[in-house]
């Protein structure tokens, strides 16, 4: 029982020596000689079994084994599917029932004061030894090489605790017993939850706004591009489309899609829609058409928010919308309406990925974005929210506090181009100019950004305002990040954790500047409440992996119009310790450290993260088996290094997160013939970017695990040069598109490029394309946007692209020589004639 809660297991495997003396072998107990033997030990811990029934049959099964036990272990490898040269277990119990001490003790004289005991070892990690006399005796011997003694204490605390459970519950299930001592669960429920602060929450963030727009009506809010916005213009605009809302009957309760490019009018439109007393529902207009119909539909709002730049024309279908742009210059009211909204009341809803085929909407309250803004005063201190950068894009929930927790300080909010959030020189020359002090990355795009800062002194140096840069939504790389904090130690590195039904982030760390191993994702804010269970919901003990529930104000109001899958995933509170009613179950695998923190281990479904963008692999599948050749589907998250030569394998060594990606392994209906590119572009009529496999694999059939489970294991990595794109390989015809072929190629780690191979179905995102428009704009020396790429997504279309920016077509040559001999240096040596040319 304690080997399966440790490991979160129900089918354990331990080895138990067995004397062997009472065994069918006539006359054994008068033969010399070492008969003791070690076999395997396999129970089923299920957790609804009760307590004596199962003891009951662990008896039946080990007398069972009597009449095998002379049989040597290597034999019962053979027999088992535990692979050869891999053991069949690596602890074992070994209870010792001779009664050795008293037997020495009752021949009296010197021997009556004396206490008797054998040391003996053995050859695993763990082995627990049980003695019968003078009293029951436990004792654990380890291996210091895997364990220490403060591990192995605990261990034996718990066996201990489960032992006096199984006493004092007879009747109980083996679910309800527990192995937290008193103790532990004060320290994991009460000591380490020890976060109550007496906040203000009652105002809701459009409220505190309003705050610095009496105070500093002429200071700038909001940068765009060439635009500036001050307090006082910022709160009119939104005013008037709040007139234009309630002209249209849109109040409280209502859900408001915003669908629109990154621009000033989203946070007009987001700052409106809360004084409306009603809930922004952000969109993106790159996603496919059809699922923007479908959730427009979902939605069923009497109008949509758009600008200038939204396509609305593809979505309209009888639908009305709102053009903020105009709306906002034309309204013939500037004044606060003043409408009553309850803190509890949502604020937003968020689309993100569902298991089922369908993205699902959280709803926030306006206390939780509250919360998280009041605590933030406090951790970061007002001083940072002078200026921050928005990185995020405003269908994320970061993109709230990055818009308006500067806001409500008094700050101005940084917003980016779009497609430029991920260009190291761009965002370094912003930062710069607008003197920001705070920004967010995920930490893919971080692991990107980060090499080009460390090998330019000159963007370094453009970085002297920054004060903090936060870090989330997936986990972060520590050689990158203490990398950084040793060029830059002035600025704090923040470990931000949080889903979004939790109001952000509700879990912290910040990263001090010595260099360690795995960096965890820290300790619960203000007014946040963790909790790490086993999968029946009881309480595990620091060190061990269990599933993280959250509670408190972080907390989110479920799913809009999905009943069943709110409550799958906002359980009731069962402990007392926590005053808050619901338990919101994250699906994260974690666990504590001794110290408190708590250490991302993974996840216990399919869910994902790639790049920052939350992915239920279930989704993909659902949408593929749509198509009317395919009859099974299973898809994965994978980091294959692939091929050694390639000039990226060391960053995606230290850097994962950036070369993960989505394979999908595909049954054919039979007879049917599907390329990848059908397959591809069907996907992208219906799902994100993201969300479309880099790399198909045809499979006559999905492997099956002895119980006909999807076996994900025996799933092998694709082949990155397939015979599709063999047969379609076209050779570059120009200088510009043999340049292109070979950065693509060095970045793609794709031996031949064609200059009609598209980017993204070659094994290309959006972390690679930054890498490759980068190395073009230093070889070609033109000004290309990261949008170029996705808009000429071929070899052919960029080079295109590039001859129009370049007036002399003749330089082509002489720009190849320079690119072949800047890739021969080393970085010491570009380094030193940067230096000469730019000192």
């Amino acid at each position: 029982m304690l080997l399966s809660r440790y490991s979160g297991e129900e089918d354990v495997v331990f080895g138990a020596t067995r004397a062997c003396r009472r065994s069918t072998v006539d006359r054994a107990e008068s033969v010399v000689g070492v008969f003791i033997n070690t076999l395997p030990v396999r129970i089923n811990v299920s957790p609804e079994m009760p307590l004596l029934p199962w003891l009951k049959e662990l008896r039946a099964q080990q007398i069972g084994v009597r009449a095998y036990e002379h049989t040597p272990l290597v034999k019962i490898q053979e027999w088992s599917d535990v692979p050869r040269g891999m053991p069949l277990f690596e602890s074992i119990v070994v209870f010792e029932n001779y009664l050795l001490n008293s037997a020495l003790r009752g021949q009296g004289g010197d021997w009556e004061n004396r206490e008797f005991r054998l040391l003996e070892q053995t050859n695993y990690p763990l082995t627990l030894a049980g003695y019968s006399e003078p009293e029951f005796l436990l004792e654990i011997a380890y291996d210091r090489r895997r364990f220490d003694a403060a591990t192995i204490s605990r261990m034996l605390g718990h066996l201990k605790n489960l032992l006096e459970n199984m006493a004092a519950n007879p009747e109980r299930c083996l679910s309800a017993l527990t192995i937290v001592t008193e103790t532990e669960r004060r320290q994991l429920l009460v000591e380490w939850n020890d976060t109550r602060r007496d906040y203000p929450t009652g105002k809701c963030i459009h409220q505190l706004f309003e705050a610095p727009v009496e105070r500093t009506p002429d200071a700038i809010a909001v940068v765009f591009e060439n635009q500036r916005m001050t307090y006082r213009e910022l709160n009119d605009k939104a005013n008037g489309i709040v007139f234009s809302l309630a002209q249209r009957g849109i109040g409280k309760g209502s859900y408001v899609p915003l669908l629109m490019e990154r621009s000033i009018e989203v946070a007009i439109s987001m700052l409106a829609v809360m004084k409306a007393g009603a809930v922004f529902v952000p969109l993106d207009i790159h996603w496919p058409t059809e699922r923007i119909k479908k959730l427009l539909d979902e939605l069923n709002s009497e109008i949509i928010l758009v600008n200038k730049t939204t396509p609305y024309d593809e979505v309209a279908l009888g639908r009305s919308f709102l053009f903020v742009h105009d709306e906002a210059a034309s309204a013939s009211t500037r004044e606060n309406l003043n409408i009553d909204v309850d803190s509890g009341a949502p604020i937003y809803a968020i689309y993100t990925s569902g298991s089922t085929g369908t993205p699902k909407a959280a709803v926030v309250p306006h206390r939780g974005i509250t919360n998280r803004f009041l605590w933030m005063n406090e951790f970061f201190g007002r001083a940072s929210a002078a200026a921050a950068l928005q990185t995020t894009h405003h269908v994320y929930d970061s993109a709230v506090w990055q818009l308006f927790w500067p806001l409500i300080n008094g700050g101005k909010t940084v917003i980016p181009s779009p497609g430029m959030e991920t260009v190291a020189d761009y965002l370094s020359a912003l930062i710069q100019r607008h003197e920001v002090t705070i920004t967010d990355f995920v930490p893919s795009v971080f692991n990107t950004i980060v090499p080009q800062l460390l090998n330019n002194i000159s963007l370094r140096e453009k970085l002297t305002s920054l004060r903090t840069v936060i870090l989330g939504g997936e986990e972060i790389t520590p050689s990158t990040t203490y990398s950084f904090l040793a060029h830059l130690p002035r600025v704090r590195i923040i470990n931000l954790y949080g889903p979004t039904e939790a109001s952000i982030g509700c879990i912290c760390y910040e990263v001090t500047g010595k260099e360690g191993g795995k960096i965890p994702i820290g300790r619960p804010i203000a007014n946040v409440n963790v909790l790490i269970l086993d999968a029946n919901r009881n309480l595990v003990p620091a060190g061990i992996a269990g599933g993280l529930y959250l509670s408190g104000m972080c907390l989110g109001l479920g799913y809009l119009k999905d009943e069943e899958k709110t409550n799958a995933a906002f359980v009731e509170n069962g402990f007392p310790e926590i005053s808050y009613e619901k338990l919101y179950k994250t699906g994260d695998l974690v666990r504590y450290l001794p110290d408190g923190n708590i250490e991302f281990l993974g996840r216990i479904d399919h869910q994902v993260k790639i790049r920052g963008f939350r992915i239920e692999l279930g989704e993909i599948e659902a949408v593929l088996r749509q198509h009317p050749n395919v009859r099974d589907v299973a898809v994965l998250a994978r980091q294959d290094l692939m091929d050694e030569k390639s000039d990226n394998l060391k960053s995606k060594i230290e850097n994962p997160e950036s070369s993960k990606r989505l394979v999908a392994y595909v049954v054919l209906r039979q007879s049917m013939v599907t390329a990848h590119g059908e397959l591809r572009d069907f996907l992208r009529k219906k799902l994100p970017d993201y969300m479309v496999p880099s790399a198909f694999v045809f499979l006559d059939a999905l492997p099956l695990t002895s119980n006909g489970k999807l076996d994900r294991k025996r799933l092998s990595a694709p082949d990155h040069n397939t015979p599709e794109l063999e047969r379609s390989y076209v050779a570059p015809r120009t200088p510009a598109e043999e340049l292109l072929a070979e950065i693509w190629g060095k970045v793609l780690n794709v031996e031949k490029v064609g200059i009609h191979g598209n980017f993204f179905d070659l094994g290309g995102h959006s972390l690679l394309a930054t890498q490759v428009m980068a190395r073009a704009r230093e070889a070609f020396q033109v000004d290309l946007p990261l949008r170029a790429l996705f808009e000429a997504p071929t070899v052919a279309d960029l080079a295109l692209r590039v001859e129009r920016s370049i007036p002399h077509a003749g330089d082509f040559e002489e720009l190849a020589r320079s690119l072949a001999e800047v890739e021969a240096l080393s970085d010491e040596e570009i380094e030193r004639q940067l230096e000469k040319e730019n000192p």
